[in-house]
């Protein structure tokens, strides 16, 4: 079975995880809320870099968020925006989470998607599910994958193998990642 990529209001395959409100307090997600950059209150970029930590922020009228409930507002965008594209509801999600996350973190994440209206199936690494998308159609068995996520905010890796067509937890060697290392990071320095 294949996937495909729903596409946001403005026909991109990617919205920026980012969290922000207008002028009357309404909450603003996506590029709506990335445009708020330089306004106070900033835009909330990278909430989860803080998941699972007691970390904080501030908005004007909505007060303080946490990270999950940064995340359930994206969270809550994505569903209303795939609902939209997709005619019917949707009610469940596999989420996938930075290599390093913790136990809490996980938790957290899936707390945010509950807040979003969400039933969690599975919460998933990122890396991981890059190469279960990318390697299922693969041929070559056995098949050793080095996969990597240089997202915005973070930068994750793992290494895993598909022994008989199956990627299991297994099969993952090695995992790891930083938090505070991404695309906005190599901006910033360059």
């Amino acid at each position: 079975p294949g996937c495909s990529i729903i596409l946001n209001k403005l026909k991109q395959r990617i919205t920026p995880s980012v969290v922000a409100e207008d002028n009357r307090g309404e909450i603003l997600v996506g590029h709506a809320a990335k445009a708020r950059a330089g306004f106070s209150p900033e835009p909330i970029m990278f909430a989860k870099r803080w998941m699972g930590k007691d970390k904080t922020f501030q908005l004007q009228k909505q007060g303080t968020l946490r990270p999950e409930d940064v995340s359930a507002h994206i969270l809550r965008y994505l569903k209303a925006m795939a609902e939209e594209r997709l005619g019917e509801p949707v009610d469940e999600a596999v989420i996938t989470v930075p290599a390093y996350f913790s136990l809490r973190a996980k938790q957290m994440t899936e707390k945010a998607g509950e807040m979003a209206g969400l039933r969690v199936a599975q919460i998933a690494q990122e890396p991981v599910a890059a190469a279960l998308m990318y390697c299922a159609s693969d041929p070559r068995d056995p098949l050793r994958i080095m996969t990597y996520d240089l997202g915005g905010g973070t930068f994750d890796i793992a290494i895993l193998e598909k022994r008989d067509g199956v990627i299991s937890t297994d099969t993952i060697k090695a995992f790891d990642g930083d938090p505070f290392l991404g695309g906005y990071d190599f901006d910033k320095s360059l």
